[in-house]
């Protein structure tokens, strides 16, 4: 079973496609709208330790809008999140960091799509 989800739109010059395969494996195409030219640059499967990179810098983005209690909340989480770390330990500290994310309006959503890429990862 394939899954695909749309990102963005070409109004904003900027798209991305996933394809989440039931086997584990991403695969993205981002691309850029210019001029009326499409330019696509695809990825394949991704390692975990790049969904937690993905992560972290979703996670950057998104403190701003956070208050104090909460970012920390998040630090903390973030700590337990390492890719050696077997996928049933990194479900308490994922499920709260994709929590937190989506009780912000503004910035929370590419930090659970990014938590759905650690857990694919992981499953992987």
């Amino acid at each position: 079973m394939e899954t695909y989800g749309w990102a963005g739109n070409l109004m904003g010059n900027r798209f991305h496609v996933q394809n989440n395969v039931q086997s584990g494996n991403v695969n993205s195409v981002v691309g850029d709208v210019s001029g009326g030219n499409v330019n696509v640059g695809g990825t394949g499967s991704q390692s975990a330790s790049a969904a937690i990179d993905e992560l972290r810098q979703a996670i950057e983005a998104l403190k701003p809008h956070l208050d104090g209690p909460d970012q920390r909340e998040l630090d903390e989480s973030m700590r337990h999140i390492d890719p050696s770390r077997d996928e049933t330990e990194l479900r308490p500290p994922l499920r709260k960091i994709a929590g937190l994310a989506a009780l912000v309006e503004k910035g929370g959503a590419p930090v659970i799509q990014a938590v759905r890429a650690v857990q694919n990862a992981l499953a992987g």
